[in-house]
């Protein structure tokens, strides 16, 4: 018993890497943002072409931007793995690199430790797990880029006769992720830094011999065998101001986010744990100089690292993994501390807090699983399959947070305008304000038409002022909208697409579509459902769109075919709360209270707070329906509504 225990710190980490892990296989490709299909799109072009794209090829505007393409390797990987595999192969492809960050950090951490630094090597391990698995949830070059710095690390710390591979590590790294070089040569120069420094320097034994040091210095120089070359330089240093405060993850971080502790759903926030990573290695750095046991490289790689996390939140997984040296050689306590810090009883519920945490964080990440394996949340999948359809080929003014899809399913027939994820890689601060302005901004927009008259226009349907904007410009008309975008069709271009497919509802009403007036459904032959059935065989996923011809199928007294759409609307969407609330709906037509009831609640557990005010107004109205007056007060009050003791709304607002 006692030997199991004592294994247990070492048991605990693995446990949950394999969690992790496998939680990562079970969730969708998911469009956190547009990056996966730009690079799918840019692979694509390289496998076509047996050549690295040098400008905007899949972009109208002119003349075409110039592109230094440092991601070109990654590209051709991430579209070789997709052609083999399909978004299967994606999930797979961050499932292994999340596996292999993982594996190296583990064994950073956890091999070779005595076994009364064991738990506080655990915890470390514990937390870098938590932090670094959303991170792998997108496919972006940094899948290959945190393994390469983490193996790197472990190499030139404990490893020094495999110094030969950083050499391969350092030439397939700038050809993956190029700009981030600078954060490569900052992990070799450190270690070459601090062989010649007179102060800071390891015990001999854990110097670079001659060998090793010659081996470092040329893994600093193979970061440029790139096509890219002296191009490369540069790159990670321009300024794009107007750009990095259009990124969230580029915004300036404060230090009110550094000090922040909090929790959701009763586990640490990401932020959180960052934080707790973060200030555990200032305790480190302080230690280990109170103790004259600094080493100059752990405290540059720090160091590093601070100065990273001033330029954007994203850096917090880089400033992590950069102070894994620092935290490792640097234990806080061990073994016999952790005894002496509380009574064995508050040790026991502290462990088992510290057990429960882990998995609680992690699995609370994957809740509401989406689709599998790819869902379209997000995307404009309806209007590129429209598209598509049509195949009329031309120019597609779009919003440049989907322009990654858009012009992955639509190029070469197709050409957009720009790319918000790619922003800094070839559009500068004036693009990316036209890009950001055109739909919001008529000034912006009157010129763009003007300039290059766009045979359609994609627009996002959040955005509500819209429509008085393009009014200024009659010859746009809608003809196509799914869950996110609204598409405008030039009828002087397209006039037989137009006529055929112009829309007889207004899609910015229709994006609320349990609100709007359906009425007319009820009519036979009505143009609004047949406009609705033929954009639903067009765009079978689009939740918004069966939401509202399963209401207009009620209208018409026909529960049967609501529930069909309220079906589809569930698998296309099992995140969202409007295929479920539509089965209510129709469940509730055909008298059946409980699986109505069922739903109902099941749609609030997915809903936002605002949406579940609403629903709960439903549930309350379903109660009455079934005979359950109290129950149906009791639904109102528990969603905000003041309800009267002696009375009821049927339809609150």
């Amino acid at each position: 018993m006692k030997s199991r225990l004592q294994s247990l710190p070492l048991l605990v980490p693995l446990a949950l890497a394999a969690l992790a892990v496998g939680l990562l296989l079970t969730w969708p490709v998911v469009a956190n943002d547009n990056d996966l299909w730009f690079h799918l799109n840019a692979g694509r072009y390289i496998f076509a072409h047996w050549a690295i794209p040098q400008d905007s090829f899949f972009s109208f505007l002119t003349p075409p931007r110039a592109w230094t393409d440092y991601h070109w390797l990654f590209q051709a990987v991430s579209y070789a793995v997709f052609q083999a595999g399909g978004y299967p192969g994606i999930i797979l492809l961050r499932a292994a690199c999340l596996a292999a960050a993982l594996f190296v950090v583990l064994r950073f951490l956890l091999h070779g430790r005595s076994e009364e630094r064991l738990p506080y090597a655990a915890c470390l391990a514990a937390c870098f797990i938590m932090l670094l698995v959303p991170r792998f949830v997108v496919a972006r070059p940094h899948l290959f880029s945190y393994p390469f710095l983490a193996l790197s690390l472990l190499i030139l710390e404990r490893r020094r006769s495999w110094a030969l591979v950083l050499t391969i590590i350092a030439a397939l790294w700038g050809n993956l992720h190029g700009v981030y070089y600078p954060v490569a040569e900052l992990v070799f120069g450190s270690y070459l830094c601090e062989h010649f420094l007179p102060w800071g320097r390891p015990p001999a034994e854990q110097r670079l011999a001659p060998r090793e040091l010659a081996l470092t210095a040329l893994a600093a120089a193979a970061l440029f065998l790139t096509p890219c070359g002296a191009d490369l330089i540069d790159k990670p240093f321009f300024s794009f101001d107007y750009t990095n405060r259009q990124i969230i993850e580029s915004l300036p971080i404060s230090f009110s986010s550094l000090v922040s502790i909090s929790l959701k759903d009763g586990v640490p926030t990401h932020e959180t744990l960052s934080n707790l990573l973060l200030w555990t290695s200032v305790l480190c750095a302080v230690m280990s100089i109170a103790r004259r046991t600094w080493r100059a490289s752990h405290l540059l790689l720090f160091a590093g690292g601070l100065f990273l996390l001033s330029k954007g939140d994203r850096f917090r997984y880089d400033l992590a993994l950069l102070s894994l040296p620092l935290l490792s050689a640097n234990p806080l306590f061990d073994r016999e501390g952790w005894r002496g810090l509380l009574p064995a009883p508050a040790r026991a519920m502290l462990l088992a807090c510290l057990l429960a945490v882990p998995p609680l964080y992690l699995c609370s990440g994957f809740r509401n699983r989406p689709r599998y394996p790819f869902t379209t949340v997000r995307l404009p999948s309806g209007v590129a399959a429209f598209l598509r359809a049509a195949d009329t080929g031309g120019s597609v003014l779009n919003n440049g947070d989907t322009g990654g899809y858009l012009e992955w399913t639509l190029f070469p027939r197709y050409k957009i305008a720009w790319d918000l994820q790619v922003g800094p890689l070839l559009f500068g601060d004036r693009d990316l304000f036209m890009m950001t302005h055109a739909f919001l901004d008529g000034k912006v927009l009157g010129p763009m038409i003007s300039e290059y008259h766009p045979d359609y226009i994609s627009a996002p349907l959040n955005q509500r002022e819209f429509p008085d904007l393009i009014r200024a410009h009659p010859q746009y008309v809608p003809v196509f909208f799914d869950d996110v975008e609204v598409l405008y069709a030039d009828r002087t271009r397209q006039p037989k697409l137009v006529a055929r497919s112009r829309l007889p509802l207004d899609p910015y009403a229709a994006a609320r579509p349990f609100t709007m007036d359906l009425r007319s459904c009820a009519a036979p032959k009505d143009p609004l459902a047949r406009a609705l059935d033929e954009m639903i065989a067009v765009d079978p996923d689009a939740v918004t769109t069966r939401v509202l011809a399963g209401r207009c199928a009620l209208e018409r007294k026909e529960p049967a075919a609501a529930l069909a759409h309220a079906e589809a609307g569930i698998r296309s969407h099992p995140e969202s709360f409007s295929g479920y609330t539509l089965r209510a709906l129709a469940r509730r037509e055909q008298g059946a209270w409980e699986p109505a009831l069922s739903d109902l609640r099941v749609a609030m557990g997915k809903a936002d707070p605002k949406v579940r005010r609403w629903l709960a107004s439903q549930l309350s109205e379903t109660l009455k329906s079934a005979g359950r007056n109290d129950e149906a007060v009791q639904a109102l009050r528990e969603g905000g509504f003041d309800v009267p003791p002696d009375e009821w709304l049927l339809d609150p607002e």
